[in-house]
């Protein structure tokens, strides 16, 4: 169910700003939504309301507990409405955006990476290089021809589902 707001001439400006920009009509209502939320909390127009009034509106949602979404599309609906409405370049510094939190890369160990892309391996080459790596290292053409790969090119498509079998002879 869509809120119809009044449409104030500021909110008309936001609004015009964002269609000339052509941002998507999700975003559009998005952004006006959490400008007026930021309105309606002070019950006061939001040209009115400064930098601290944004921290204190920035700490109210935190409180609130709400989505770290939420919290970015609040942050980026201001910044848009103090930067690009209102013409407050200055404004945006004091509206930060939360940090990014840094997470470390999972690495396999060698036995991992062997039980993925070797499942079945049973010669050494094949335990020890990529598919591609008896031949073009010299290998007898008998050790390479036993390394058989599901896809053309398994060793660059990630944890390739190569299969090593040894050729009865």
């Amino acid at each position: 169910m869509k809120i119809i707001r009044p449409m104030t001439p500021l909110r008309q400006r936001m609004l015009e700003d964002m269609q000339i920009r052509n941002y998507s009509p999700h975003t559009i209502d998005g952004y006006l939504r959490y400008v007026a939320q930021f309105a309606k909390h002070f019950h006061t127009s939001p040209d009115r309301l400064d930098a601290e009034h944004i921290r204190t509106y920035q700490l109210h949602l935190l409180q609130q507990h709400v989505s770290k979404s939420l919290f970015i599309q609040t942050v980026c609906a201001l910044r848009f409405f103090y930067e690009t409405t209102l013409g407050r370049p200055w404004m945006v510094e004091y509206i930060p955006y939360p940090k990014k939190p840094k997470t470390l890369p999972v690495i396999l160990s060698r036995d991992e990476v062997k039980r993925c892309c070797w499942p079945h391996a049973t010669s050494s080459i094949a335990r020890s290089s990529p598919p591609s790596m008896p031949r073009a290292c010299g290998s007898p053409s008998s050790a390479s021809s036993r390394v058989r790969t599901s896809t053309p090119n398994a060793w660059s498509s990630g944890c390739a589902r190569a299969k090593a079998s040894a050729i009865a002879s």
